[in-house]
């Protein structure tokens, strides 16, 4: 019988059940006073029962000029009366406690989502360094893209002359291109048949 009870209501930790999560040391205190303050209620409503049932019964025995049965009854009621403010007393006591335990609970969870938001904080910084990094790798590869790209773009075996050397070349070129005009120039002056360099009759073909 306790195998057929057994397979017929299994234990969910054999079967990956979600166990229960241990509550707060501070709510487990929280409810257990709210627990015994509704069990000292529910006592001072009977007390009360019982010192207003013996009221009536005072009176009733004071109309009956019977003083010594209405004694005690009072000496009951005075003591009803004394349990009535030892649970009041209590009562007070318990719904301190219960505020301060909501207090420090509310520190204690306050206190809590400060260090998650630290985490997160911690999270964007590390998050913005790594982008920093992320940034200063790109500019690298952009400069290295731009050094290749201006290798590529040089001529190759092309050679590489002294600008000085160019220019002198150059003025030795127009000094020849100015001789030349003049010589020119003077061969249209000149009669036919005489040289522009010599002015002689040029020589006579053989």
């Amino acid at each position: 019988q306790k195998r057929n009870k057994f397979l017929q209501k299994p234990n969910m930790k054999f079967f990956g059940g979600k166990p229960k999560q241990p509550a707060d040391s501070s709510e487990q205190a929280i409810a257990s006073l709210g627990r015994h303050e509704e069990l000292l209620e529910a006592r001072s409503r009977v007390l009360q029962m019982n010192i207003d049932k013996l009221n009536q019964e005072i009176k009733g025995l004071m109309a009956q000029k019977n003083k010594k049965a209405a004694l005690q009854k009072l000496k009951y009621r005075k003591k009803y009366e004394q349990s009535m403010d030892q649970i009041e007393a209590q009562k007070d006591n318990i719904q301190t406690l219960k505020m301060k335990l909501e207090e420090a609970l509310m520190q204690k969870n306050t206190a809590d989502a400060y260090k998650t938001a630290s985490v997160a904080f911690a999270d964007m910084a590390k998050t913005a360094k790594e982008l920093e990094n992320t940034m200063d790798d790109i500019k690298d590869h952009l400069a290295d893209v731009d050094n290749v790209s201006q290798l590529l773009a040089e001529n190759i075996g092309t050679a590489v002359y002294d600008d000085d050397e160019l220019e002198a070349e150059l003025d030795e070129l127009a000094q020849l291109d100015q001789s030349e005009l003049d010589e020119a120039a003077v061969s249209l002056s000149l009669p036919a048949g005489i040289h522009a360099a010599t002015g002689l009759p040029a020589a006579p073909a053989a």
